[in-house]
């Protein structure tokens, strides 16, 4: 008996997905906010599917890192297709990428985080690139993080311990309990700097995030790519019960595969290379693994 493992990547563009539906635009941002009138942008990133204060209306995320002032905003449907900002912070550093986003109970406390990167340019310091804004609890109630809405302050920051001057460019996030060991885990994309490309991985232990807790780096791989590491995504791939870690770099098809062995163990399992292809490909986000097994 011989098993062949085909492995498809397929990354979705608005073409396809726009000839399979009819879709209508119900509501668009004319005018971004905080901003002298006719500014454009680049939005970096939008997230959607939530309801972070237990209200019944759903929320979106979105941020802008292409302007000298870049906010990360939420918004919240209020009625049939409309939608109000209910909460902003302005990222505090320069960017020289896109931010990431992901919400979640990262120190399992009951209140649910928006949690935010910033690859930045660096100089002799080593700032914050990743930050906390913890829910107040209180149901109905759009507050994250410390203060009032227009002095909003992280609950907490992190530089993930590294040295001045080093450029470091976090960009990917997905959160999940992934070595199964009853604490959640941040998996992060590092998508370049002056270590190479990165997966790193921490969670936090001793605490929560107002208290005591303290991070803890699990798994930090650093290799050298000639593209940009932009996705990192989770799944069983070979459905073996551990959670199996995949980054592709934007370099014609480079991929790494990594394994969660057990509590904060993890390796690389396989490696595929750069292959020469006519364009170059790649994922920002959303890659999705198919895997169709045949038995002969």
């Amino acid at each position: 008996m011989k098993a062949k493992l085909l492995l498809l990547i397929t990354l979705f563009t608005s073409t396809l997905m726009f000839s399979q539906q009819d879709w209508n635009l119900v509501w668009t941002m004319d005018q971004l906010p905080f901003l002298p009138e006719q500014t454009g942008s680049e939005m970096a990133i939008v997230k959607a599917g939530y309801d972070t204060d237990n209200d019944g209306w759903g929320e979106f995320l979105c941020a802008w890192t292409d302007l000298e002032a870049n906010y990360i905003l939420m918004y919240e449907a209020t009625a049939d297709n409309t939608y109000d900002l209910v909460w902003y912070w302005q990222y505090p550093l320069q960017a020289n990428s896109f931010a990431g986003i992901e919400v979640g109970d990262f120190d399992s406390n009951g209140k649910v985080e928006i949690i935010t990167t910033m690859p930045t340019v660096v100089g002799d310091d080593s700032p914050e690139r990743i930050w906390f804004f913890e829910w107040s609890g209180v149901e109905g109630e759009n507050k994250y993080g410390k203060g009032e809405l227009g002095a909003v302050e992280p609950t907490r920051g992190w530089n993930f311990n590294i040295e001045n001057g080093i450029d470091f460019r976090p960009y990917s996030l997905t959160m999940e309990d992934i070595d199964k060991d009853g604490d959640n885990e941040l998996i992060v994309g590092v998508r370049s700097g002056d270590r190479g490309r990165e997966v790193l991985i921490f969670s936090i232990t001793g605490g929560d995030l107002f208290g005591f807790g303290a991070f803890k780096i699990e798994f930090n791989h650093q290799e050298s790519f000639e593209g940009s590491l932009y996705n990192v995504t989770t799944g069983d791939l070979d459905k073996d019960g551990n959670q199996d870690i995949y980054a592709l770099v934007w370099a014609n098809m480079t991929v790494r595969f990594f394994e969660c062995t057990g509590k904060d163990t993890y390796e690389l399992v396989t490696s595929l290379d750069s292959v020469t292809a006519p364009v170059d490909y790649g994922a920002l986000k959303e890659l999705e693994l198919l895997m169709q097994m045949t038995m002969e």
